[in-house]
C-alpha cells in the first residue's frame, strides 16, 4: 500500500489515472445505453418481421385453401412439417368457426406435439397465444369463406439466429470497448506527462532557485494557464535575480553612503585633537554639513522604511495641482539660477483634488534637483502639468545628459544611480526617486520615465483629478 501511494504523488499518474477513470465510466455507460438501445429496437424489429412474416404464412394458405377449393389431404398433412419450420401454430377455420385444421392440437401426437413439448421444457413458448395470433380471413368470391389463424410458439427474438445476432452484437460492443479502453489508456498517458513536463521543468528550476542558482529559466509553449504559468515563473525568476544583485548591492551601497561624511567628521575631530588644526568655525561648518547629510540619508531611509510597510499616512485635503507644482517649482528659482539652468513653468487651468501637499512637494523637488544637477549651464527644465480623460499629468523634462537604455528598468530601485561616480555633488543618496516612487503610488498614481543619452530625461506622473 505504501509503495502505491507513493506511486500516485506524482501528477501525472494521478491525471492519467483520472483519465482512465472517465474514460472507463464513459465505456461501460456507453456499453449499457448502446445494448439496451439495440436491445429495443432489435426486439421491435423482430417483432414487426415475425409478424408481416406470419402475415404471409396466413395469406399463403389462404390461397391455396381458395385454389384446391377446399383443405384437402396433402395440404392437411404438410401443414405441421410447415408450422414446424415456422415455429408457428396454424389454425384453419370454415365460416361458421369450426376447426377445419389445427397444429396446435398435441392429442394427435406426432413430430408438432415433439416438438411443442421440447419448447415447453425450455421455456420458449408463447404462454398468450391468443394475444399474438395474426388473423388472415379466407376470401371467395366476395365473402369470408374462413378464416387462418397463425400463432407464434416461439416469443420473438428467442429463435437461435436472433439470439446469435443479439450475442454477435454484444461481442463487438465488449471488443470496441475493451479497445476504447486501451486507447484511452495509451492517450491518457501521453496527455498527462505532457501537461506535467513543464511542471515538473518548473520544480526542478525551483529547487535549484532554491540553492541559489536564479539564473534559471524554462521554455514556455503555448498560450494556455500552463504556459501562463511558466511566463510568470520567468518573470519571477528574472524579479528575483535583479532584486538579489540588489540585496547584494546594499550593503556596499549603505556602507559607501555612511563611509564618506564618517571619514569626513572623523579627520577633523582627530587634527582637532592633534591640533593640527583649529575648531575654527569653517572647519566645523564642514562637519555640520556632514551630520546633516547622515541626517538626510537616515531621514530618507525612515521614510523609505514606512512607505513601503504601508505606515506612512498621507494627509490629503483639497488642493489645486497647478498651484502647488507651481509653488514648488518657483522655490527653486535660486537654484536654477546658481547653475544658469532655465526653468519653463507650463500650466493648463486648474487641476483639483485632494492631494498631501507637502508629500507631493516633495516628490517635485526631488526631481527638479535631479534635473538641475544633470543639465549642463545653459540647459533647460520643463514642468508642464495638464490633465488626459483619466487623470492630472505632471511632467518634468530636462536637456540634459539623459539616462542610458540599460539604467532605465532600475531608476526607481533604491540606491541605485545610473550616474556610476557616486560623487556627492550629483550622486545623491540614491533612495530619492524610490521615495518619490512611493508617495506617487500613496496617492493612487504612477510615475514613469523616459530618456535618450545625452538628449535629456522626461519624468511622468499621473494623479487622480477631480473637477
Amino acid at each position: 500500500m505504501w509503495v502505491i501511494n507513493l506511486r500516485l504523488n506524482q501528477l501525472w499518474q494521478k491525471l492519467a489515472l483520472g483519465f482512465i477513470a472517465v474514460a472507463v465510466a464513459a465505456i461501460i455507460v456507453a456499453y449499457l445505453l448502446v445494448n439496451f438501445a439495440v436491445d429495443a429496437r432489435f426486439q421491435g424489429y423482430i417483432t414487426d418481421r415475425e409478424r408481416a412474416s406470419y402475415q404471409r404464412i396466413g395469406q399463403s394458405l389462404a390461397a391455396a385453401y381458395l385454389e384446391s377449393g377446399g383443405w384437402n389431404q396433402s395440404l392437411s398433412d404438410s401443414l405441421p412439417h410447415f408450422a414446424m419450420l415456422s415455429s408457428v401454430s396454424i389454425e384453419v377455420v370454415d365460416a361458421n368457426g369450426r376447426i377445419l385444421a389445427d397444429t396446435s392440437d398435441n392429442k394427435s401426437g406426432g413430430p408438432m406435439a415433439e416438438y411443442m413439448s421440447r419448447l415447453i421444457r425450455q421455456g420458449g413458448l408463447v404462454t398468450e397465444l391468443v394475444r399474438e395470433r395474426t388473423e388472415v380471413p379466407i376470401v371467395a368470391h366476395g365473402r369470408v369463406v374462413g378464416m387462418v389463424y397463425v400463432t407464434p410458439l416461439v416469443a420473438a427474438g428467442q429463435l437461435g439466429e436472433d439470439k446469435r445476432f443479439r450475442q454477435s452484437i454484444n461481442s463487438s460492443l465488449i471488443f470496441g470497448g475493451l479497445l476504447a479502453a486501451l486507447v484511452a489508456l495509451a492517450l491518457s498517458f501521453l496527455i498527462s506527462t505532457r501537461l506535467t513536463k513543464p511542471l515538473t521543468e518548473m520544480t526542478k528550476a525551483a529547487k535549484k532557485m532554491e540553492a541559489g542558482d536564479l539564473s534559471q529559466r524554462i521554455v514556455v509553449q503555448g498560450k494556455d494557464e500552463i504556459g501562463q504559468l511558466g511566463e510568470a515563473f520567468n518573470h519571477m525568476s528574472l524579479a528575483l535575480q535583479r532584486q538579489e544583485k540588489l540585496r547584494k548591492n546594499l550593503t556596499a551601497d549603505v556602507a559607501h553612503e555612511l563611509r564618506t561624511p564618517l571619514a569626513t567628521i572623523r579627520s577633523h575631530i582627530e587634527a582637532f585633537q592633534d591640533g593640527v588644526i583649529e575648531p575654527d568655525e569653517k572647519n566645523l561648518e564642514s562637519i555640520h554639513e556632514e551630520t546633516l547629510r547622515l541626517g538626510r540619508l537616515v531621514d530618507d531611509l525612515g521614510k523609505l522604511a514606512q512607505a513601503e510597510s504601508g505606515k506612512l499616512t498621507l494627509n490629503k485635503r483639497r488642493a489645486d495641482l497647478t498651484s502647488l507644482t507651481r509653488k514648488a517649482a518657483l522655490g527653486l528659482q535660486p537654484l536654477f539660477d546658481s547653475q544658469g539652468v532655465t526653468l519653463d513653468i507650463r500650466t493648463n487651468g486648474r487641476i483639483a483634488g485632494d492631494y498631501d501637499e507637502d508629500k507631493i512637494k516633495q516628490v517635485l523637488v526631488n526631481l527638479l534637483v535631479n534635473a538641475v544637477k544633470f543639465t549642463p549651464a545653459g540647459g533647460r527644465v520643463t514642468v508642464k502639468v495638464g490633465a488626459d480623460a483619466a487623470a492630472a499629468v505632471i511632467s518634468v523634462s530636462d536637456t540634459g545628459i539623459g539616462i542610458d537604455s540599460a539604467s532605465l528598468p532600475y531608476i526607481f530601485e533604491r540606491f541605485y544611480r545610473a550616474e556610476k561616480s557616486r560623487n556627492r555633488a550629483t550622486g545623491g543618496s540614491g533612495i530619492g526617486l524610490t521615495i518619490a516612487k512611493k508617495l506617487v503610488e500613496l496617492h493612487g498614481g504612477t510615475i514613469d520615465v523616459t530618456s535618450r543619452p545625452a538628449k535629456g530625461a522626461t519624468f511622468t506622473i499621473k494623479l487622480p483629478a477631480k473637477g
